[in-house]
């Protein structure tokens, strides 16, 4: 055995590459361990991975909650610290605490952060929490090749993160082929699922007296799980509906919110649904109880502000939109993939367009290509930059 690495993880994007990364370690001859917790253990299990639960007491892992994370990050440490090195995700308060638990510990193990998300900055917290881990690592691994070489924020307007250039490494990760058995289903299987999903809630064809093409139109939006979700995006949406409504006939229209599923018990989402008013154009409003991959599966188009999940919907030929109090800049809007509304004006003017051949259009093999090169992805390399990155820093 080369030793032994650790994997840390709560969030299931992280988990899907640590997944990954686990299989060709040990075929090299690591002895892998995985520590994990909420949705990333869960996704382990789902592919038969052993995973350690590392908060059995479901202990919050944010920051207000320093005290107990500061413990249990210290006993994780103490657990660790006889590996050969410990990856961990970034996106949650708890890491940037074990690696500087870590820190502490004389001759240490390599700890590297993993920057899973493809963008250099990211709202809601996200950029913060990785940025505490990101500088108390001894190494920073990066998904995004690109971003090895780029410039990282913690706030948009501040100055980039200070970050050691020669302990940055990219390695042009990301799960395509999960993502191209999600297209290869929602080109065989849209039609159907979606009929099913509108019979299901009684909506289909409910206005085909009207003599014309009047199918109901599903529009799911894919929300958040942050503070400026919950104080500005998801307001901003209802609030643009609510005066689109004014100048255009919704009623049609099911819009579908596909909750963040760390956000689901809080409740927020259907309490400020439940205050709209309804009038002969209103749409009909749906709370998802699918999973995310069907939800994409039976949505003619894609309503985000941000999610990690917005890759997807540009890789599957989806109709999409950015509905936002400010515009986030990510690669769909950068790169023209997803345009932006932030007034009814907007919005009105994405829904009068003809999405079969926008669909058609971003099924091009020209889409994809734009997408592998922004997000950085190197397909036939990533095992190779992982193994030499690992080599370099052990």
């Amino acid at each position: 055995m080369l030793g032994t690495i650790i994997f840390v993880a709560v969030n299931f994007l992280p988990a899907i590459h640590f997944i990954e990364f686990s299989t060709l370690l040990q075929s090299q001859g690591y002895d892998v361990q995985i520590y994990a917790t909420g949705r990333a253990l869960t996704k382990f299990h789902e592919h038969h991975l052993p995973a350690i639960e590392f908060n059995p007491q479901g202990i919050s892992l944010t920051e207000e909650n320093s005290d107990q994370v500061r413990l249990l990050a210290k006993d994780l440490a103490n657990q660790f610290q006889f590996a050969r090195a410990i990856i961990t995700e970034v996106g949650c308060d708890l890491m940037g605490v074990i690696h500087q638990e870590l820190a502490l510990i004389e001759e240490s193990p390599i700890h590297l952060a993993y920057y899973e998300n493809p963008e250099n900055f990211v709202p809601g917290g996200y950029s913060r929490s990785a940025a505490k881990a990101m500088q108390s690592a001894s190494g920073v691994l990066f998904a995004n090749r690109k971003l090895a070489a780029e410039p990282i924020y913690e706030e948009l307007g501040q100055p980039a993160l200070q970050l050691d250039s020669s302990k940055r490494f990219g390695i042009g990760f990301y799960p395509l082929e999960q993502i191209q058995s999600l297209r290869e289903k929602r080109e065989r299987s849209h039609q159907s699922e979606k009929l099913a999903f509108l019979e299901h809630f009684g909506l289909h064809h409910r206005y085909a007296d009207r003599g014309d093409d009047a199918d109901e139109r599903v529009l799911v939006y894919f929300g958040g799980n942050n503070d400026e979700y919950f104080r500005f995006a998801f307001p901003k949406f209802l609030e643009i509906v609510l005066e689109a409504e004014e100048k255009y006939d919704l009623s049609r229209d099911v819009i579908v919110i596909q909750r963040h599923p760390g956000a689901i018990h809080k409740g927020y989402e259907p309490e400020q649904v439940k205050t709209l008013p309804i009038t002969a154009r209103s749409p009909r409003w749906i709370m998802s109880e699918m999973s995310s991959d069907n939800a994409l599966i039976v949505a003619d188009a894609a309503f985000y502000y941000q999610t990690t999940l917005a890759n997807q919907f540009a890789f599957c030929g989806l109709p999409t939109l950015q509905v936002a109090h400010r515009p986030y800049l990510d690669l769909l809007v950068r790169s023209g993939l997803s345009q932006v509304a932030t007034n009814k004006e907007d919005f009105i003017q994405f829904l009068q367009e003809d999405w079969n051949d926008l669909e058609l259009k971003r099924k091009r093999g020209a889409v994809d290509t734009l997408l592998l090169d922004g997000l950085g992805i190197d397909p036939d390399h990533w095992q190779e930059n992982l193994s030499l990155s690992l080599e370099i820093l052990l």
